[in-house]
């Protein structure tokens, strides 16, 4: 017999089969609650390594961000965003502990190296890191990974997209692909969680999804950093934290937020902007 007033009550019928999960679930460096529809969810936001206990267990959904590259140098490609992973559905066993490693930020390029960004695990799931933007000085193209870097000057090629749906749980992987570079001296876009990297002279980066799983409302992340130019305009970094490319001899701006691309610098003795480290989120329904 269920008690009157227990938050159990109908919970079948009101929340259309929707069962509460994961009570005393610990873990993340923010938990937040909040109602959405009616509906009460908790979620669990990490940003730096740990582990997520799943209290009682049951069903979650998760956002998982790889992390952010770094620019190149030298008419350069922006940095491509880390892969992201939408869980939409995910059943996890009852006092479980699940390790989460985020993706640290990537260090901008200079003179002869590119920087990809590094993976983020979680839920047994990875989130791949952001390919490199391209360098003109080395004749590097923009390098493959969760989002595609950008092309370097000279119509180098923008880097592809490796990111994959995940392998255990029911979700969609999203990743694109770099701008490539325009002859002579100006470097493509970085690639976005929602977008292609800008080539042919606009050298935008990619602009970043939207999460919602954090706090019910919009958090753009995964934005593609800006192409630099030797001179004219750069390209602007990508909605959601894309760090903007330079022009002339000066450094690549820094990428801001999460599993963002750093922009690439115009110059050759320049550093390229940093890339941004990923993210995991983690949310479940608790109640009405």
């Amino acid at each position: 017999m269920v008690p009157i007033g227990s938050s159990w009550i109908g919970l079948l019928g009101a929340a259309g089969g929707e069962q509460p999960a994961m009570a005393g679930a610990t873990g993340g460096n923010t938990t937040t609650t909040y109602t959405v529809g009616g509906k009460i969810y908790v979620s669990h936001k990490f940003t730096s390594s740990g582990t997520f206990s799943s209290g009682e267990g049951g069903k979650c959904q998760s956002t998982i961000l790889g992390g952010g590259a770094g620019g190149g140098a030298w008419h350069a490609g922006g940095g491509g965003a880390g892969g992201w992973l939408d869980i939409t559905s995910a059943t996890l066993a009852a006092s479980t502990g699940f390790a989460i490693v985020i993706g640290s930020a990537s260090a901008g390029g200079s003179g002869e190296t590119y920087k990809t960004g590094n993976d983020t695990t979680g839920l047994s799931e990875t989130a791949n890191g952001g390919g490199g933007g391209g360098n003109y000085f080395t004749n590097f193209n923009g390098q493959d990974g969760g989002c595609g870097g950008g092309g370097r000057g000279g119509t180098a090629d923008g880097g592809a997209t490796d990111q994959g749906d995940p392998s255990t749980h029911s979700g969609t992987g999203y990743g694109f692909v770099g701008g490539d570079g325009t002859c002579c001296h100006f470097g493509g876009g970085g690639g976005g969680t929602a977008e292609v990297g800008a080539g042919d002279g606009s050298m935008t980066g990619g602009d970043g999804r939207n999460d919602t799983y954090e706090d019910g409302t919009s958090n753009q992340h995964g934005g593609g950093g800006g192409g630099g130019a030797w001179e004219g305009t750069a390209g602007s970094g990508g909605g959601g934290g894309g760090g903007a490319g330079s022009t002339g001899n000066s450094a690549g701006n820094n990428a801001s937020g999460y599993g963002s691309g750093g922009g690439g610098s115009g110059g050759q003795n320049q550093s390229s902007g940093a890339g941004t480290q990923g993210l995991v989120v983690i949310r479940y329904f608790t109640g009405t």
